[in-house]
């Protein structure tokens, strides 16, 4: 185990892919639950479109009805496969964080006794608890939820391309504008969530030692 030792986005995905293998379909039916439920999201607002053209500029009640059945199947569609997702992402928050911290526990019965005796507590608690946690987050938004978002934002511009090609060129050009405000911003974001993350560790650690002192006394 190396202190303080900071990885980058690939760093990160090589270091926790390995434990993904022993829960690979859990992980593939979340991804999997997820790609149905983006295209159910864009669905949606097309299906509500039809229905408001049909009833308000042509009068047609008979589309109305049919498409706002369809309508109906896809909303409790939708919830169903979500309640399906979040069942899976409970077994990977469950599974996934045993098998990390294991092997964090693991890595600390092979450590030296110099660098068990520099860590503090309130390191250890978060890095046991916490940031086994986030590496959970990180896989199911930083590498499916992105994806997913990839994915929508292609089919939006797509499918805006083949109603008005010139609201479809916009969107297009708008898109790597967004790319780079989230980018400035989410570094900057990532500065202030570092600093977050010292000064949590400083009063945990701080919050363990005053308790552990009172019981002493």
């Amino acid at each position: 185990m190396k202190k303080n030792k900071k990885f980058g986005y690939f760093d990160s995905i090589q270091f926790l892919v390995p434990y993904i293998k022993p829960h690979i379909k859990h992980f593939f039916r979340y991804c999997v639950g997820w790609f149905f439920e983006t295209i159910l999201s864009l669905m949606t607002p097309i299906l509500f479109g039809i229905m408001i053209n049909a009833i308000v500029y042509y009068g047609d009640t008979d589309t109305f009805f049919k498409v706002g059945v369809v309508f109906i199947v896809v909303s409790i569609f939708s919830c169903i496969l979500f309640f399906l997702i979040y069942a899976q992402h409970q077994y990977l928050m469950g599974r996934y964080m045993l098998d990390v911290r294991m092997r964090i526990l693991e890595s600390m019965y092979g450590a030296t006794a110099e660098y068990l005796s520099s860590l503090r507590a309130g390191d250890v608690v978060n890095l046991v608890q916490q940031y086994v946690e986030e590496c959970v987050h990180f896989l199911t938004r930083n590498i499916v939820r992105v994806s997913n978002n990839i994915l929508m934002t292609i089919l939006y511009i797509s499918y805006v391309f083949i109603l008005s090609p010139e609201m479809g060129f916009f969107m297009l050009a708008a898109v790597p504008l967004s790319v780079f405000s989230s980018v400035r911003f989410g570094k900057k974001i990532r500065e202030y969530q570092d600093i977050r993350r010292v000064k949590n560790d400083d009063f945990t650690s701080w919050a363990f030692e005053m308790f552990s002192g009172i019981r002493d006394l």
